[in-house]
């Protein structure tokens, strides 16, 4: 039984590690090297927002049975750069899905709301950059 613990808290370490390591690596990519490396040593504290923004700043929502055809098709958002590979409706519903590495609109005020094309009722919603603040100011 203690092997199996060891085991357990040793798999879960390895897989915080990796997670936070594909987070910096999102991170660096929206920010570019410079400005993460820039921030990384002279105010990490200033990442945290990043991640915060990451993991809090999209939410998928089903809205169903209000319309969702007013809203701009997420499926048709574009990436920060060529090696993001194109959106597709199971990566924004999945939890691994990175919205900082797509070039969707965010307002400071105002939620966003994208469709997602083949998910009916489904919405992604982009929170607004004074919530995300707001949460950040609450950690």
């Amino acid at each position: 039984m203690k092997n199996v613990i060891l085991f357990a808290t040793a798999l879960f370490s390895a897989v915080s590690a990796i997670s936070q390591t594909n987070q910096n690596d999102v991170i660096k990519a929206y920010l570019g090297e410079e400005q993460f490396e820039t921030l990384e040593q002279e105010a990490p504290e200033k990442l945290q927002f990043y991640v915060l923004l990451d993991d809090s700043g999209y939410s998928v929502v089903d809205i169903s049975p209000k319309p969702t055809a007013n809203y701009e098709d997420a499926l048709l958002i574009q990436g920060i750069n060529d090696q993001v590979e194109p959106i597709t409706s199971e990566m924004l519903l999945s939890s691994e899905f990175h919205g900082l590495l797509y070039n969707f609109e965010r307002k400071f005020d105002e939620t966003v709301y994208y469709r997602i094309g083949g998910a009916e009722g489904m919405v992604l919603i982009v929170h607004p950059t004074r919530y995300i603040k707001r949460l950040f100011e609450e950690l």
